[in-house]
């Protein structure tokens, strides 16, 4: 495949939170538990030690999410940035993401990310309703949103993504209408708009089991996601993967990078790392999810026993795990029915036995699911709204 072959992605991941939103599972902990200076330290290592995994590949992207990442200090970004231009190539164009909460960051905040090399912001607004984000536990007001939106363009990024949530417990088509219409008033470049999960563990599933909510049902959340397609698109925004959409040259390249099987290095407590020899073989691995234990692994240097790839017995991880071809496609499978690009099946065929796969496409073009381009298979929005059951029929 000709996609990603020397190019891979930074993400670096800051598990603090002031507070632990209700729908939330991911690896967070509280702000009050930060220790910056130990932390800092931590990553830097760990961005020196895993960089011969990496050699020969050029940064296309760096994304620094969480947790949230807008809460730490200046101090942080320059340490950071400053390791990664040290340790790795980048290219020139490369796309340098901070996830922000806002109501964590000043103008003057915006402006410290700016000279650090950040040029694109996610901005979590989820909601332009003050009822909904109390219910989903977010520490920020609709205010607040919008005034952080306008801090970020006065700054002079020209590439702000929103981040909002759909299909909440009592939400209407007016309330949805509501946040498109603060869309198509303010113009980001990128929206990513989720559906409402209820993740095991967390606030709003246990809320939910105990009947004390009750979520809108799946043929209301279909409506609203169709809703939301025609309407952007209207707007001038491709839709190009399940759950984003973005202007002309906008797309993420970094999520993109995920979607096309290319490669990242993850640093940080619970983060993700994925790499590959041509199609053959890969690994994929976790890094301690605990604060306390990531740093002392990775001060004490138990960490940087294998450089590179690490091995099972190494202290700084949680898990590492071997991917063989037929993984590796089933991967790429997967993850390429969310794209509206789909998959060029021709790229499987020296990997695979396409066979079957072309015998599962007829099946979902007859249910509606798929359409072809030649050799290339394309979701539509019908398989967009299915694109986890598409992908397990081709499989």
């Amino acid at each position: 495949m000709a996609q990603y072959t020397d190019t891979f992605g930074i993400y670096v991941h800051i598990p603090y939170c002031r507070r632990v939103c209700s729908y939330c599972d991911f690896n967070v902990y509280l702000y009050k538990r930060a220790k910056w200076s130990e932390f800092i330290r931590a990553v830097v290592s760990e961005l020196s030690t895993r960089g011969l995994a990496f050699n020969g590949l050029k940064a296309q992207s760096i994304y620094f999410g969480g947790g949230t990442p807008s809460l730490a200090p200046a101090k942080f970004y320059a340490s950071i940035m400053e390791e990664i231009k040290r340790q790795y190539i980048i290219v020139d164009d490369a796309e340098i993401t901070v996830e922000v909460d806002p109501a964590t960051l000043t103008l003057a905040g915006y402006q410290q990310l700016k000279q650090f090399g950040v040029n694109r912001i996610s901005l979590g607004w989820q909601s332009s309703h003050d009822a909904f984000l109390k219910k989903l536990g977010r520490g920020h007001t609709a205010v607040d949103s919008e005034q952080a939106y306008h801090w970020a363009r006065q700054t002079g990024f020209n590439n702000i993504s929103l981040d909002l949530l759909f299909a909440i417990p009592d939400e209407t088509m007016q309330h949805l209408e509501c946040d498109l219409a603060n869309i198509a008033r303010l113009a980001p470049d990128h929206v990513s708009l989720y559906a409402l999960t209820y993740h095991e563990g967390t606030d709003l599933y246990r809320r939910r089991q105990a009947g004390r909510i009750k979520p809108v049902s799946e043929s209301f959340e279909a409506e609203m996601m169709l809703y939301i397609e025609d309407r952007l698109a209207k707007l001038g925004y491709e839709h190009y993967e399940v759950s984003n959409y973005a202007r002309a040259q906008k797309r993420s390249k970094h999520n993109q990078l995920y979607w096309h099987g290319g490669q990242y290095l993850g640093v940080g407590p619970g983060a993700h790392s994925f790499k590959r020899e041509a199609w053959h073989q890969g690994w994929r691995w976790e890094t301690r999810r605990e604060p306390t234990e990531y740093i002392e692994a990775w001060l004490s240097r138990k960490g940087a026993t294998f450089a590179g790839i690490p091995k099972s017995n190494d202290y700084s991880i949680s898990f590492v795990e071997s991917l063989d071809t037929q993984a590796l496609m089933n991967e790429r499978l997967l993850l390429s029915m969310r794209l509206s690009d789909g998959i060029d099946i021709s790229e499987l065929a020296n990997d695979v036995e396409i066979t079957q796969i072309e015998q599962a496409a007829i099946k979902a073009q007859a249910i509606g699911w798929l359409k072809r381009d030649d050799t290339r298979l394309l979701p539509t929005s019908l398989g967009l709204m299915n694109a986890d059951a598409l992908a397990l029929m081709l499989m």
